[in-house]
This record gives C-alpha cells, structure tokens and sequence, in this order.
C-alpha cells in the first residue's frame, strides 16, 4: 500500500486502471518469499 488506511481498496475487473496499478496488491505475484 502506499498510504495506510483502515480499508484495503483494492481495483478490480470494472476498473478502468490496467493490470500495473498498484492498487491491485493481491492480484499481483509474489515479490518476497519468505521461509
């Protein structure tokens, strides 16, 4: 996220933002992997 909030916002298919925005965190790979 890039400004803490209480709500996780997040785009979606109806959004008319492409598949980079950082708004979609979840729908993103992995980037760190942790053991």
């Amino acid at each position: 996220l890039v400004v803490a909030k209480d709500v996780v916002y997040e785009c979606g298919p109806n959004c008319g933002c492409g598949p980079d925005c950082i708004n979609r965190i979840s729908q993103q790979d992995i980037r760190y992997r942790l053991e």
